[in-house]
């Protein structure tokens, strides 16, 4: 990597590796005090490796099905970033057998759910998962948001539909956000043509909404998918059957 004592010298380091922890035994003590230390801990027990929990007789647990179920995992996480979601979901219940899944592939659980169109085992994972999703990026926890919202949507679930769209909606921005309320609208348009207790709320939340819809996707037209233009369509006639 080019490391030199020259360059040290100088305050630069291109690569140091450190042991920290071997065989129970702790190394550089004064290091585990360091916040990117503490933080890297945190990230390890809550996001990115998941958490054992005992169901089986035995505290003991072989190397052999150590190992197994490492591959099991393995299978999994390859599964799901390929796109392979019936069978990221068969891996992840194996797994749920004898583990408790970290939230984040409890959310990727609930996304595969999602893409097999098992809204109701979608909405129960992630619903699960999202209230331990803090450290993830904005992006990231908008997107099982909105897939949260709309497995409920689906579900005809509509007000706590609308509850994860507006979770999702401040962490979008351009077409993004411009889906966000789109269905957001919907479900108001829905909830007013169940319950005529609500219809002159639930309307005009629902053309405030389609309006705000309208204006993001005509602004990004240039970006938009196919979906999405589709969309632009669909709310300009969805404006024009509301109004007074």
């Amino acid at each position: 990597m080019g490391d030199t004592p020259a360059l040290r010298a100088e305050g630069i380091v291109m690569m140091d590796i450190d042991i920290l922890e071997y065989a129970g035994r702790q190394y550089h003590v004064n290091d585990w005090e360091r916040p990117y230390i503490k933080r890297l801990l945190s990230l390890l027990v809550k996001g990115l490796f998941f958490v054992l929990s005992i169901t089986l007789p035995s505290m003991e647990c072989t190397a052999q099905s150590a190992g197994r179920n490492s591959e099991l995992l393995g299978k999994a996480v390859e599964y799901y970033q390929s796109g392979k979601y019936h069978e990221c979901i068969i891996s992840f219940e194996k797994l749920q057998k004898q583990y408790t899944l970290t939230p984040r592939f409890m959310a990727w659980l609930g996304f595969s759910y999602y893409k097999e169109q098992n809204y109701k085992d979608a909405a129960k994972a992630l619903r699960t998962a999202i209230p331990h999703l803090e450290t993830l990026s904005p992006k990231e926890r908008a997107t099982y948001l909105y897939v949260c919202a709309e497995s409920l949507f689906y579900l005809e679930d509509y007000n706590e539909a609308i509850k994860y769209y507006n979770m999702a909606l401040p962490l979008t921005g351009g077409n993004d956000k411009g889906d966000v309320l789109f269905h957001t609208a919907f479900a108001h348009y829905l909830i007013n043509n169940e319950n005529t207790d609500t219809i002159t709320v639930s309307t005009e939340k629902a053309r405030l909404l389609f309006t705000q819809a309208l204006t993001l996707y005509k602004d990004n037209s240039s970006t938009a998918t196919p979906q999405q233009r589709a969309r632009m369509k669909q709310t300009e006639k969805m404006l024009k059957g509301m109004t007074p």
